[in-house]
């Protein structure tokens, strides 16, 4: 019975079974890929992940010289994460195209004609990619003058930076 897996078929089933792995694997990632171009909020989410950091940076407790450091690592992380998504978008934005992109159109009162309109255009995606690049520029450059309430400082950052992204995401103001 051993010398029958010693044989060399063992392998081949090994291949097999890899190459079918390989093959499952690409095709969900495939599938993830395609979810995150067509249907995941890309611009809801670059306005709603500075507004997790700045919830999460309420607490983080412990001394002052620890909770600064760990504040101001959180939000730069956070304003990093942003950049990452808003070059992201950029590389999918389509230049030729002069209509709105990364269109998201939720009615919330039908009654009172409320919505939550989403979307960018030329203008609006550059002003997007100069807010991700100074955001975090501006909080490495406050480690050299913040340095009481360093807490407060990054939560109200962080809460300016989802304001700015949204003004320029929004088109139904």
């Amino acid at each position: 019975y051993l010398r029958k897996f010693q044989n060399g078929k063992v392998f081949s089933y090994a291949i097999i079974m890899f190459v079918g792995i390989i093959v499952f694997a690409s095709s969900l990632f495939f599938k993830f890929w395609d979810f995150i171009l067509t249907s995941f909020p890309l611009l809801s989410f670059i306005i709603f992940l500075p507004l997790l950091g700045a919830l999460l940076t309420c607490f983080i407790s412990g001394s002052d010289k620890n909770v600064g450091k760990n504040v101001r690592d959180l939000a730069l992380w956070i304003s990093f994460a942003e950049l990452i998504l808003v070059l992201f978008i950029i590389f999918q934005y389509d230049s030729n195209n002069s209509n709105f992109q990364f269109i998201e159109n939720k009615i919330i009162l039908q009654k009172y004609n409320i919505s939550y309109f989403l979307g960018v255009d030329s203008i609006s995606i550059s002003f997007i990619l100069l807010t991700a690049i100074l955001v975090p520029v501006c909080i490495l450059y406050s480690k050299l003058s913040i340095k009481f309430r360093i807490k407060e400082f990054m939560v109200s950052f962080l809460l300016l930076e989802a304001v700015i992204m949204g003004v320029f995401c929004s088109l139904d103001i």
